[in-house]
């Protein structure tokens, strides 16, 4: 069971040795009611949710219809909201005004609901309380099929098991430049490989600057990751901002990972010896036909698109659009 719960790696085994060098964040135990309400079908929001803006002036809904569910109509299970996690809430929310400035960024675990950052108002991944927090992480599928994975295990023994097993990892919300955020891949505590985060975008800087960033991130892996972090294999992301790198997450080298520029036959086949003599392998987007898709651009669109074969293609959403206006 142990197993499951390394990845990635645990927010809490990482952040603690490299806290200086990392974007201020703070952890919060989820107790198994919690747990149990996100594996619940469907969202309820509760009265007075601050998940989206108040529009006062938008007028009232006849929910009268056959197609709204009927009162009482939803699971109990899905029906749950602040009332049933008041102290979880006002920890949440003590946190993002106290320490974050207003402005958090959440994960469960070490895994985050990007996927659902279209549900949220500003269409990013800022929160600035509790109710939108709790609505990333109930809209997402990351989250979903993360806990789903775990059924095979009863929630009463995991806790029992594992001290702390699901932890909301709450940090402090920046709008960065995605350009300047890198994926770094070590193997046999080396560092072999350095990609553009986000290579759905030509960054011509990346390419004017490349001495410099494998240069400044060779150095920060040397001197102030590999002294503390022993893993042998794993990835590390990082923003530089004005030559200061941060780090963003680290995550165990596996078979889930997006290597983005890189393959796993790019992984498996460098030569350590060369690797040595010349630095890390530094792939960025270099000319617009190199340009790779980014499954994010999907998230939001209808079930049925999403799983269209050709979703790539804007002829093929254009021929989806024209049937269900048909319909």
């Amino acid at each position: 069971m142990e197993e499951y719960f390394k990845k990635p790696f645990p927010f809490n085994y990482w952040y603690p040795m490299l806290e200086n060098d990392c974007i201020k964040a703070k952890l919060v135990p989820l107790p198994m009611n919690f747990i149990e309400y996100l594996l619940a079908d469907g969202i309820f929001l509760g009265d007075n949710n601050k998940a989206f803006l108040n529009f006062s002036n938008v007028e009232s809904v006849d929910s009268s219809g056959e197609d709204w569910p009927e009162e009482g109509a939803l699971p109990v299970e899905s029906q749950k909201s602040v009332l049933s996690f008041p102290q979880l809430y006002e920890e949440i929310n003590e946190i993002i005004s106290s320490r974050f400035d207003g402005k958090c960024f959440p994960k469960l675990n070490g895994f985050c609901p990007s996927d659902a950052s279209w549900m949220n108002w500003s269409g990013t991944m800022e929160c600035s309380n509790a109710d939108q927090v709790v609505l990333l992480l109930k809209s997402s599928d990351i989250i979903s099929n993360y806990l789903t994975s775990l059924e095979k295990f009863k929630l009463e023994e995991i806790y029992s098991t594992i001290p702390q097993p699901f932890n909301l990892v709450l940090k402090k919300y920046y709008s960065i430049s995605v350009g300047c955020e890198f994926r770094c891949i070590v193997k046999e505590g080396k560092l072999i490989g350095i990609s553009q985060r986000y290579p759905n975008k030509l960054y011509p800087f990346l390419n004017e600057n490349e001495d410099t960033y494998i240069s400044q991130i060779s150095a920060f892996f040397s001197n102030k990751i590999a002294p503390k972090f022993l893993e042998e294999n794993f990835i590390f992301d990082l923003y530089i901002d004005k030559n200061r790198p941060w780090i963003l997450d680290i995550s165990p080298l596996n078979e889930t990972l997006n290597l983005c520029l890189f393959s796993w036959d790019d992984i498996l086949n460098m030569n350590a010896t060369e690797i040595s003599l010349n630095g890390p392998v530094y792939r960025v987007v270099n000319e617009e036909s190199s340009i790779v898709f980014s499954n994010k651009s999907i998230n939001g669109l209808p079930f049925e698109l999403k799983n269209n074969d050709a979703n790539n293609n804007i002829a093929s959403i254009i021929e989806f659009m024209k049937k269900s206006e048909d319909k």
